[in-house]
């Protein structure tokens, strides 16, 4: 029987913020960093019921239509709106208006709409039975911004951007990333489709309303789509909310799901241009020993609201050093090797476990390294003490720390021997902490007396 297993993000909606301190990256344009510091002012996000779990308003016709939690392609999560009649009064749509501060501040300062959403079926017209909008009449900018998805006959994705024009996507995945990001400047948006501009300079309609909207807006047409990401967030806007109240307000976000894999062991931090990311293994068995299948890779912009995935490195912003050096430590861990090594790793006094058949693993040592270019190559320099014979992790985001006076330790755990006078050779597993006390220039291995 396959298993799927998931990792979940625990927040409380009021007190979450994007950031989470320095928002952008050095040099980033000022726009820039306050659309990083927003957090979304309406989400719909993975398989939660809109209606009853996350505040839109339901609106339908007289013909109720298919609606219901579903796993997605790709490891998402969505709500599925299967609009599979053309009889009038097939609609079935969800919504929210904005209130008066939110309309002025998107009209002042710009916005950004995310959806990421899933045609199902080939050869479906973009007509507006599987849609998101965003219609806002403020003054200043009194625009409306619709997206509707339909499909080519060979199962490629189209969409029609009303007032705008129509984007294939050839490449057959089926479920996409969109974001439509508006310029108070220009008075105009772009199209982005998995983080890559499709269209430039898109000036829309005059609006219709104050809202965003999702789902089937038209009777006389059909069309299935899973809505896995539906969201709007306003630059520099934090939405205003009453004292938290955990138990009520808490949300639970699956960042990632997948039949047959083994999401395990997740970190979960803060990089330096205050995004969060999280990693975590994606094996193909529940087992702490065989890392088959490898690690996944994360990040949010909002605070933990959505996910996707990313290449950049993962890296804290513990880790940069006064002098623009970045330097962390961490255990060695388990390192496979053939089965026939084991007598020699054994004689060595090393840890090993069984894997597989025909592998191994041993605990390696400890080790420091050094980034002089922000984490994206590093060099590494073994912790070596002679009473310990390996090393594994805990945590690694939750067991590193850098003190007020600036020592920074990371703590780790593995096995040791040691000769007591009068009594047999010790073997058993300890805490030791990794140290620095020079700004990550030298490091140490602290061990219980």
């Amino acid at each position: 029987m396959k298993r799927r297993y998931m990792i979940v993000m625990m927040s409380a909606l009021a007190g979450v913020g994007a950031a989470g301190g320095d928002a952008g990256k050095a040099g980033a344009p000022e726009a820039e960093k306050e659309r990083l510091k927003s957090v979304p002012v309406v989400i719909h996000n993975g398989s939660a019921n809109p209606g009853a779990q996350e505040g839109w308003k339901r609106t339908g016709g007289v013909v109720r239509l298919p609606e219901k939690e579903i796993n997605g392609i790709g490891g998402y999560r969505a709500w599925n709106i299967n609009d599979n009649s053309a009889a009038q009064g097939s609609t079935l749509a969800y919504s929210h208006a904005l209130t008066d501060d939110e309309k002025q501040a998107a009209a002042k300062k710009g916005w950004v709409m995310k959806a990421r959403v899933e045609v199902v079926g080939n050869a479906d017209a973009p007509d507006g039975s599987i849609h998101v909008m965003f219609s806002n009449d403020a003054p200043g900018m009194n625009r409306g911004f619709a997206l509707s998805f339909g499909s080519t006959a060979e199962g490629g994705t189209v969409v029609s951007m009303l007032g705008g024009e129509d984007v294939v996507l050839s490449d057959n995945a089926k479920i996409h990333l969109y974001e439509v990001r508006y310029d108070p400047e220009t008075k105009a948006a772009d199209l982005y489709v998995d983080h890559e501009l499709k269209v430039s300079g898109w000036k829309g309609v005059p609006a219709c309303g104050n809202k965003i909207q999702w789902g089937s807006d038209q009777s006389d047409s059909s069309g299935n789509a899973n809505y896995s990401l539906v969201s709007l967030e306003i630059a520099g806007y934090e939405k205003k909310t009453a004292s938290l109240n955990y138990a009520k307000d808490r949300r639970d976000t699956v960042v990632y799901a997948k039949e047959g894999v083994y999401a395990c062991f997740p970190d979960l931090l803060t990089m330096p241009d205050g995004r969060l990311t999280a990693r975590f293994g994606t094996r193909v068995r529940a087992s702490h020993v065989d890392g088959e299948g490898g690690t996944k890779v994360m990040v949010s912009a909002d605070g933990g609201h959505t996910w996707e995935d990313t290449e950049d490195s993962w890296i804290s912003r513990m880790w940069l050093k006064k002098d623009g050096r970045m330097v962390t430590a961490d255990a060695g861990g388990w390192e496979h090797v053939p089965a026939e090594r084991g007598a020699e790793l054994n004689a060595a006094r090393k840890v090993v476990v069984p894997v597989k058949e025909g592998v191994v693993a041993y605990l390696k040592d400890a080790y420091y390294e050094v980034s002089l270019d922000h984490g994206k190559t590093w060099e590494k320099t073994l912790l070596q003490h002679g009473e310990i014979i390996g090393s594994m992790n805990y945590n690694k985001a939750a067991c590193e720390l850098v003190t007020s006076g600036g020592t920074h330790l990371v703590a780790v755990y593995g096995k040791r021997y040691r000769d007591v006078p009068g009594k047999p050779l010790l073997d058993q597993m300890e805490v030791f902490f990794l140290r620095s006390a020079d700004d990550g220039k030298t490091w140490d291995i602290i061990l219980q007396v």
